[in-house]
């Protein structure tokens, strides 16, 4: 009855500090014991195992022993930064309970860690139970080797325990010292760009770009080598600059001879002291005029396996007052014998695209551009570019996902037979070596055995691996084969994959997907899933671990899981979509890994396959104001913020960004007031580039919430311009969005306001400078950076629909036709082909012509035709570049274009306007309005489709302007392609036949649309608006005028979309179109 004074109770010998004894219910006696202090100092993954025992006093021999478990809380053991020093690494020596922190989720670093120099903001994420990835915040101080870090102990913060929960808090018994990067990332490669040779009229500037940056401030060292008294003297200007680029005004009087040849070297140093390499330009001062011509002197690290773009960029000199068109000729001075670059590639534009798997890897190529006058040939200037190739990593992978479980009983095959050389074309030998291991690294004995006589596996060095059933027992530690994939001289690649071996006949598994590598938080994630099993009788469960957490919304609330997980999380196909319309973050976070797991059940049997991926980091700047943009040439001048429209060149400069995923994207825009958004604004990007600058002019008009700081009835008003910009890396992960203000400055004459603004009729002056500016853009086509220029037109576009009323209409369609007019020529000058183009480009010249038509009933039939032409093929050129589908914004674009050239068609639609260009259109430009828009949206509509999987919904195209952008389909099906609709029952078949009335019809695959509800009700609404989850081909085949064809498969009603050839335009066609407006 007195347990206490009776029993004794001891851990490990040593005798409890106290213990109490419960009596109180009959069926047992409780006893609560204290433990004593762990004095011993060895544990295994943080737990320490004792006896527990409790004896009888009176009696040793009788007793109960049980075992008792301490645990030492975690201790940080290392703190390292990031390879690209965008933050730290935190490892734990054992695994943690991460705080009580949903794994995935970003918190505040100063819940969790005590250092006062990670930032403002520093966010921080656990990446494993033993890994907190800290990304530092605005305007860090820590610094490898001196400063430490150390744990929060105070009783608000999130404190760490074992994984367990059981230990007590952890506490920094000695705080870790931060380490630098290993290997240390030195910033690079580094490119000069500047011209070869300028005139005594000329300004120059010389642009130095880090493909790999430093996210704190980096110190550039110039340096001219020149032993001579011009060389001396500029190198003494030089030793003064430390920024990216120099700039030295017109005339340069920097340097002091002219018909001389200067050479200059620059290296940029980060706060880590690491150095990048010298880049070396040399450029003659000449006496006689020539164009300004600037192009990437050297090319570093071009992987064979991409198209390579060179670009050079050409302006009139300054001494010549005649502006007429610029030419160009590319040629090959050095290249490898059996390795040279096709003939048809070095042309006569300003643009060179070399395609992917021309190049020779490890080799130099050098190429020479001349850009001359036209009209005088004795104005040229000529440039070499070295171009400097090296081998791509190869690329090892296994199919069928990161872990497979397999029966005893079952055969176990995997293939690596998609891994491949990416100098080389897929559908190529890729000449790989193929090397097997196979190892338990979880086991005592971690050698793969067989189950029959404990012999080691011996494993083929096939591209494919098979092993018989019933040879690897099965077992609850996984099987880890890694597949080393080698060629050559070539750095061995590995690919690993975890196989579960169970006693069980479980379905065999096979996870099918497209990842390899880092992906963007937002890219999407497709997958599918395959058993061996009949397929009717096998169920599904997709899961994602950690849990996905769903996006927010801009009006607060959550999206919905249909949004997220487009196909559900139970069928063969798994599609992840992260970004959802309206979310303002992604479900995916980054620096976590994830892990999906399918299970397929067939009789009660449970088999499964795992693929896992990492959500890359964006590109991160610790600077308190990343980006900056201020008037060219005035940074730093007290009147660097303020300038003119039109008339002034404006900077955006974001150089101080760090990502190990390089090179890096910039893309740059305005904030625009939108009414129809949660915000009351939206961000209008104008274009990408590849360098950290974006020199651009600025419109009069309000591009963003106006801040009026003049007199409106002053000579000028002075306007706040919003302009934006987003930093990409090479995987496409996007960093934050910056803004930075610059306050514009409108000319007017005397007694008006912003341009006419106010229903006021511009006066000849007004209506002078408007001209004066067009000229100013105009001279600039033949440069031939089309998307720039396209960007200039969509600037000048914004002013004058600023103007209100100010121009009358013979004005603006004037200043339309020009601006559209100039655009082509950019492009011709830019490229032999549209095709030419990558996605960004053309997206921004798409927009400039969405600029140009922006008010479709103020067009005349030529700006039309022109418009379509262009946005027709930018649409091609996107679908050529590879791109899996066209971007949101980019179908916006082309869907505008589209809407608004052919309402501008539809007398009805304009009959209010007193120019209606669908009266004046003629036959010819009838047929290439409907051609060139069929050719638009076929183009988008496929590309959608292509970024979909069955089943799908598809996307919307929508836009304030394109209230009746149903007239396109209108036109579309009454003219251009009849439809014909009719219903397939449940896997049954129909057929059809094409009305008498349509025409000739060729031979070919046409395009065929199908939609749950109906052609009319699918696409009734937009100009594209709720695109079918059915997008192929229909081979007709005509007999006379007539032709039938049977479609068998089909679930859902269609609709056939029947082209009519160029036939129409001269019998009723045109005569429906016209009478349908």
């Amino acid at each position: 009855t007195d347990a206490v004074t009776q029993v004794g109770v001891s851990f490990n010998g040593v005798p409890a500090t106290s213990f109490t004894v419960d009596a109180s219910t009959s069926a047992y006696t409780n006893i609560t014991a204290v433990a004593p202090a762990y004095t011993a100092s060895t544990f295994a993954e943080g737990a320490a195992a004792v006896p527990v025992t409790i004896s009888s006093l009176s009696n040793s021999e009788v007793s109960a022993t049980g075992t008792y478990k301490y645990w030492k809380a975690p201790q940080i053991s290392s703190a390292t930064f990031t390879t690209a020093a965008t933050g730290l690494e935190v490892t734990f020596d054992i695994a943690t309970d991460q705080a009580g922190v949903t794994p995935g989720t970003q918190v505040a670093c100063t819940d969790i860690l005590s250092s006062a120099k990670l930032g403002t903001g520093a966010s921080c994420v656990w990446t494993t139970p033993t890994l907190l990835a800290v990304t530092f915040g605005t305007n860090p101080t820590i610094v490898p080797t001196t400063d430490t870090i150390s744990l929060n102990t105070a009783t608000s913060a999130k404190r760490v325990r074992t994984a367990t929960g059981f230990s007590d808090p952890a506490v920094t018994v000695t705080p870790a010292t931060v380490q630098a990067p290993y290997p240390l990332l030195a910033p690079g490669p580094i490119t000069l760009a500047g011209p070869a040779e300028i005139d005594t009229c000329a300004s120059l500037e010389i642009t130095a770009t880090l493909a790999r940056s430093s996210p704190r401030p980096v110190t550039y060292i110039w340096r001219c080598t020149d032993d001579n008294p011009a060389g001396v003297a500029f190198n003494s200007y030089l030793l003064q600059q430390t920024q990216a680029s120099i700039f030295l005004d017109t005339g340069t009087p920097e340097l002091t001879t002219a018909d001389q040849t200067y050479t200059i070297n620059v290296y940029a140093q980060d706060f880590l002291g690491a150095t990048s390499e010298v880049a070396i330009l040399t450029f003659k001062k000449k006496a006689s005029i020539s164009p300004a011509l600037t192009v990437p002197a050297r090319i570093t690290d071009v992987l064979p396996g991409k198209a390579l773009r060179v670009a050079a960029a050409c302006t009139h000199s300054a001494c010549n007052n005649e502006k007429t068109t610029l030419a160009y000729q590319w040629t090959a001075v050095t290249q490898p014998t059996g390795s040279e670059i096709p003939a048809t590639v070095l042309g006569t534009k300003t643009q060179i695209v070399i395609p992917a798997n021309s190049l020779a890897a490890t080799s130099d190529y050098t190429l020479s551009v001349t850009c001359y006058v036209d009209a005088d040939r004795s104005q040229t200037t000529t440039q070499q570019v070295l171009i400097q190739t090296t081998a791509s990593p190869l690329i090892a992978k296994i199919k069928g996902g990161s872990k497979k479980l397999f029966a005893f009983s079952a055969a176990i095959s995997l293939d690596a037979s998609q891994s491949r050389d990416p100098d080389l074309p897929a559908s190529s030998d890729q000449g790989l070596t193929y090397l097997w291991s196979c190892s338990v690294p979880t086991a005592t004995d971690p050698t793969c055995r067989k189950a029959t006589d404990g012999s080691a596996l011996t494993l083929e060095s096939t591209a494919t691996l098979s092993i018989a059933a019933f040879t690897l027992s099965a077992s609850t530690e996984p099987y880890v084969f890694t597949v080393s994939v080698s060629k050559g001289t070539r750095s061995v690649q590995t690919a690993s994959t975890n196989v579960e071996v169970t006693a069980v006949a479980v379905p065999t598994v096979s996870l099918t997907s497209d990842i390899t590598g880092k992906l963007s938080p937002s890219a999407r994630v497709s997958m599918s899933v395959t058993t061996d099993k009949p397929a009717a009788d096998v169920s599904y469960k997709w899961t994602v671990t950690p849990a996905i957490i769903l996006p927010t919304k801009a009006d607060g609330s959550t999206a919905l899981e249909s949004e997220v997980f487009k196909l559900g999380t139970e069928g063969t196909s798994f599609v992840l979509v992260p970004t959802v319309a309206g979310a303002t973050d992604s479900a995916l976070q980054a620096d976590v890994t994830y892990t999906v797991t399918v299970k397929a059940t067939w009789n009660t049997l449970v088999g499964e396959a795992q693929q896992e991926f990492v959500v890359n980091a964006p590109p991160v700047s610790t600077l308190a104001k990343p980006c900056v943009a201020y008037r060219k040439g005035l940074l730093g001048d007290t009147a660097q913020y303020q300038g003119r429209a039109l008339a002034d060149t404006w900077r955006f400069n974001c150089s101080q960004f760090a990502d190990v995923d390089s090179p890096m994207t910039f893309r740059w825009g305005f904030r625009v007031s939108d009414p129809t958004t949660l915000t009351g604004y939206r961000d209008d990007w104008k274009i990408e580039t590849d360098v950290n600058v974006w020199d651009t002019i600025l419109p009069a008009g309000p591009t963003s919430p106006i801040t009026v700081t003049g007199n409106a009835d002053a000579s000028f008003l002075t306007l706040e311009t919003k302009l934006v910009a987003q930093v990409l890396d090479s995987l496409g992960a996007p960093s934050n969005i910056y803004v930075s203000s610059v306050f514009v400055s409108a000319f007017n004459s005397r007694r008006r306001g912003l341009l006419g603004v106010g229903s006021r009729r511009a006066d000849s002056t007004q209506v002078a400078n408007m001209a004066a500016a067009q000229t100013t853009i105009l001279q600039t086509a033949s440069g031939g950076d089309a998307p720039t220029f396209a960007t200039s037109v969509g600037v000048f576009m914004t002013t004058m629909r600023d103007l209100g009323t100010a121009l009358d209409a013979s004005h603006r369609i004037g200043h339309v036709e020009a601006l559209l007019a100039g655009i082509q020529s950019a492009v011709d000058a830019q490229v032999t082909s549209p095709t030419e183009f990558n996605q960004a480009q053309g997206d921004t010249i798409a927009q400039g012509v969405r600029d140009c038509v922006y008010t479709p009933c103020e067009n005349s039939a030529t700006a039309v035709v022109a418009a379509l032409n262009l946005v027709a093929d930018m649409s091609t050129a996107t679908k050529a570049s590879g791109v899996t589908a066209f971007p949101q914004s980019f179908g916006d674009n082309v869907v505008k274009v589209v809407a608004n050239t052919v309402k501008a068609s539809v007398n009805s639609f304009c009959q209010s306007s007193a120019d209606q260009p669908g009266a004046n259109m003629t036959t010819a430009q009838l047929a290439t309005l409907m051609s060139k828009s069929r050719t638009a949206a076929v183009n988008t509509l496929s590309e959608v489709i292509n970024d979909h999987s069955a089943g799908e919904a598809g996307l919307s195209f929508r836009g304030a302007e394109d209230a009746t952008g149903q007239a396109f389909w209108k036109a579309q099906r009454a003219v251009l392609s009849p439809s014909l609709e009719f219903t397939v029952p449940n896997g049954g078949t129909s057929s059809f036949k094409l009305p008498d009335d349509i025409g000739t019809v060729k031979t070919g695959t046409f395009d065929l649309f199908s939609s749950d509800n109906g052609v009319s009700t699918a696409m009734k609404d937009y100009g594209l608006d709720q695109i079918s989850d059915f997008f192929g081909g229909l081979t007709i085949t005509p007999e006379k005028s007539k032709t039938a064809e049977s479609i068998t498969g089909l679930t859902n009603p269609i609709q056939v979309t029947v082209p009519i050839n160029s036939a129409f335009t001269a019998g009723g066609g045109t005569q429906i179109w016209q009478g349908k407006a």
